[in-house]
């Protein structure tokens, strides 16, 4: 894997309401490590510009992360008047014209795992997975084989 040709972005800032817990999501251990860790560990193989998109308790973040990796960007969203993905990579100075946007919340990647989405030769990649129930998760519409638009969980209704 060529560290070389792909830029990474973690989307960290989340509060992790679903976890009714007063720590950030990305905070909470898995294996004795933060899942925020797991996956800076994971893009770490794969690139050497890491960006981890912060704000809810982005001090605790920030400082947690920076006690185990010195070379990772840290980028504050401002989440008030520019909420949700969009507003997450609105200041993004990705290095590599190709990035792999990732949730903070995905402890369990592996570079193996991400060099597949790197093979692809599609402008856009997404990957996406289907529930039962959908309920505090955004949904993403497809119609004819394509992405249609990316809906918040808060303006979702049973799509």
């Amino acid at each position: 894997m060529n560290k070389n040709k792909i830029s990474v972005v973690i989307l960290a800032a989340g509060k992790g309401s679903r976890m009714k817990s007063a720590k950030a999501k990305v905070l909470h251990t898995i294996c004795g490590k933060e899942m925020l860790y797991h996956i800076i560990k994971a893009s770490r193989e794969i690139s050497d510009d890491i960006t981890v998109v912060v704000a809810h308790q982005k001090e605790a973040v920030m400082t947690s992360m920076n006690s185990y990796f010195n070379d990772i960007n840290f980028v504050v969203q401002d989440d008030i008047n520019f909420p949700g993905t969009g507003g997450a990579m609105k200041n993004i100075s990705a290095k590599n014209e190709k990035v792999l946007v990732l949730n903070g919340d995905m402890p369990l990647i592996s570079a193996k795992a991400l060099d597949g989405f790197l093979r692809s030769s599609s402008d856009i990649v997404m990957s996406i997975f289907d529930l039962p129930n959908p309920d505090g998760y955004g949904r993403v519409i497809i119609e004819n084989a394509e992405v249609k638009k990316i809906v918040e969980q808060k303006d979702a209704s049973d799509l």
